[in-house]
Parts: structure tokens; C-alpha cells; sequence
């Protein structure tokens, strides 16, 4: 499927308080070269700690994340700084994850960048330049854990869109298994 990056220009936005960001490819080299801001921003995520290896990684165990470093987006405030990263690849159909689509497999935006914005403005970009240029994607799906502190996510995701698909059983935990069709978001 893919051959080139998805986002080939910086996509430039403001959040709420009129700050600029711009969102750009999150290549494997500038993933490396900034490796302890991104981990220090993913292993935000609850139920999450990986190493820099993990991270860099391809593939997991029996996950392989494909075009991951195609698909993938880091966002710099004004002050180049990098306050948020969206890791994405490739899923294909499988017995809990019926879908050929784009996954967004993690999501982080640093504490003090949170409640402007920033993350509607990053998935409505990243969601619209997705379909448009991919038209044989028809999906964006991602999981969430499914606990009550939690549901303010789904209903962040909600917001975009996604409709909560069916519940993905871990031995440690529940999650959503939520989804975006490119025919609901074009309406």
C-alpha cells in the first residue's frame, strides 16, 4: 500500500489559545534522534511502559507494525519542542480486529499541552489527510481501555466520529475496539 510518507508537508494548526503547531512525519531517525521525549511522552499512557527498543521496533511478539514509520506523526509547538506523537500502521483483518485500516496504536500529548485542543485539531488533520490521500483505506480504528476513568476518552473519540465496535479481551485488562469509516466522516 504505501510507498511514500502520508504527510509529505508539515500540516500547520493553532490550538484554542491561538499558539501555533505544526504536525510532521515521525520518521525512525527522528524517532531515535528524540528518543527519551518520546518515551517519556508514551509511557504516559496508562497500562503502557516500553523501552526505547520496543518503541523503535517494527514488531512485537507476533505484532507487526506495518508502515509504521510512513504513517506515523510527531507534533513541535512553536519553540520546536515535541509535545505530542501519534504512532500508526497498518492493520490487517484478524479474529479480534476485523478490519483492514489504518490503527492508531498510540496517542500522547504532554500534561502542560493538554485542554487547548491540540489533540481534535491533530486527529481531524491526521483523519482528513488519511482518506484523502488513501482511498483504498475505508477504516481507522484504535482501542481504549474500557474502565469508568477512562471514559472520557471514548467519548473524546465519540466526538470524532468512531463508534465503539466490540470489547477486546486481555488477560490483564478490556478494550474498545473503536472505528472511523471514511464514508460517516465524509457526511
Amino acid at each position: 500500500m504505501m510507498q511514500h510518507l502520508l504527510i509529505n508537508q508539515e500540516i500547520r494548526f493553532f490550538d484554542s489559545y491561538k499558539q501555533e503547531y505544526r504536525m510532521f512525519s515521525l520518521t525512525k531517525e527522528y524517532a531515535r534522534n528524540n528518543i527519551q521525549r518520546l518515551l517519556y511522552l508514551h509511557n504516559l499512557i496508562p497500562f503502557v511502559n516500553w523501552s526505547d527498543k520496543e518503541l523503535l521496533s517494527d514488531k512485537i511478539g507476533q505484532r507487526t507494525f506495518h508502515n509504521k514509520w510512513l504513517l506515523s506523526v510527531g507534533i513541535v509547538n512553536s519553540e520546536n519542542n515535541l509535545i505530542s506523537f501519534m504512532l500508526v500502521y497498518e492493520r490487517f483483518n484478524e479474529s479480534n480486529h476485523p478490519f483492514h485500516s489504518l490503527y492508531l496504536h498510540r496517542m500522547a500529548i504532554d500534561p502542560f499541552s493538554r485542554s487547548k485542543g491540540i489533540g481534535k485539531q491533530v486527529f481531524r488533520n491526521y483523519i482528513s489527510t488519511a482518506f484523502n490521500e488513501l482511498p483504498e483505506i475505508h477504516f481507522i480504528t484504535l482501542q481504549t481501555n474500557n474502565v469508568n476513568e477512562n471514559q472520557w476518552v471514548v467519548k473524546f473519540y465519540q466526538s470524532l466520529g468512531f463508534q465503539c465496535h466490540s470489547i477486546v479481551h486481555y488477560p490483564e485488562k478490556d478494550d474498545w475496539l473503536m472505528v472511523l469509516n471514511r464514508a460517516s466522516f465524509f457526511k
